[in-house]
């Protein structure tokens, strides 16, 4: 994998979804399952939509859950735009597996016009196991 974030569900069964989110900055990488609502896709599409606006802009979303308490496993995504060029995209992962939980942080720099791809892709992501989404970093 080119550096990146990917997001791709891996599985469902009726309303119980499992996604894996991988990040790859090309010198340290990361990926956790976690289980979300169907709408994840959408809530990450609507949450990152017209980013940046402004210099100095941020934005957060958790997907799953970062609870050590909880198995669920989960995402936060930490996007901000300090100055103009690129922006930063810090994502934490956490496996939610009660035997080994596992955590990693991965720093990206990203286009704005990489953000708009990943978020059309999103938007066209097919709820069945294998459709994802790039955001190339």
């Amino acid at each position: 994998m080119d550096p990146g974030l990917e997001l791709q569900l891996i599985w469902s069964e009726d309303d119980l979804y499992m996604f894996q989110c991988r990040a790859l900055s090309g010198a340290f990488s990361g990926m956790a399952e976690f289980y979300a609502p169907r709408t994840t896709p959408k809530r990450l599409a609507d949450a990152l939509e017209g980013f940046p606006k402004e210099v100095g802009e941020r934005r957060e979303l958790e997907l799953g859950t970062l609870d050590p308490a909880s198995d669920l496993g989960g995402v936060r995504l930490s996007l901000g735009m300090p100055h103009a060029g690129a922006a930063t995209l810090r994502v934490e992962l956490r496996n939610g597996w009660a035997e080994r939980q596992e955590t990693a942080e991965v720093v990206l720099f990203v286009e704005p016009s990489a953000i708009d791809e990943f978020v059309r892709q999103l938007r066209a992501m097919r709820l069945e196991q294998g459709s994802g989404a790039r955001l190339q970093a």
